[in-house]
């Protein structure tokens, strides 16, 4: 429905020109990010800012085909001035979100406006300093 709409729809071919498809009503741009991603590929979608990932992180499950990955790489939520660090709830997330990246193939990946401008640690750096800790999985200490 939504993937008949856009294929006619005039990409910018050359920088700083611009194009728009939709506005969408409701959930109406979730559904068609989804059909976007229903063709085995990785999908890049960055929301305007936390709320409209959020809200993109909860409806998106529902329309995605059975098996696609939704993926977020939330904010940091904190100020450059501030003196206390992020949630750890948000480091765990952000640093599961990077681990499982290089890996994914297909799916979808959610970033806010404000995280896409942050620079992000190499792939290398991440892979090798990650820890995996499963139910059941046995460390020797």
């Amino acid at each position: 429905m939504f993937k008949d709409k856009l294929l006619g729809t005039p990409w910018p071919a050359t920088a700083g020109s611009r194009t728009a498809a939709g506005p969408f009503p409701g959930s109406a741009g979730s559904a068609c990010i989804a059909e976007l991603a229903g063709d085995g590929r990785l999908l890049l979608v960055i929301a305007e800012d936390t709320q409209a990932a959020l809200a993109l992180e909860r409806e998106l499950p529902f329309f995605v085909e059975p098996g696609t990955e939704v993926l977020a790489l939330p904010d940091w939520e904190t100020l450059p001035y501030d003196h206390f660090s992020p949630h750890q709830d948000i480091v765990s997330e952000r640093l599961q979100t990077l681990y499982r990246l290089p890996a994914l193939d297909a799916g979808i990946l959610i970033v806010p406006v404000s995280t896409l401008m942050h620079r992000l640690p190499p792939r290398d750096y991440v892979l090798g300093a990650s820890l995996m800790l499963e139910t059941g999985s046995a460390l020797d200490v």
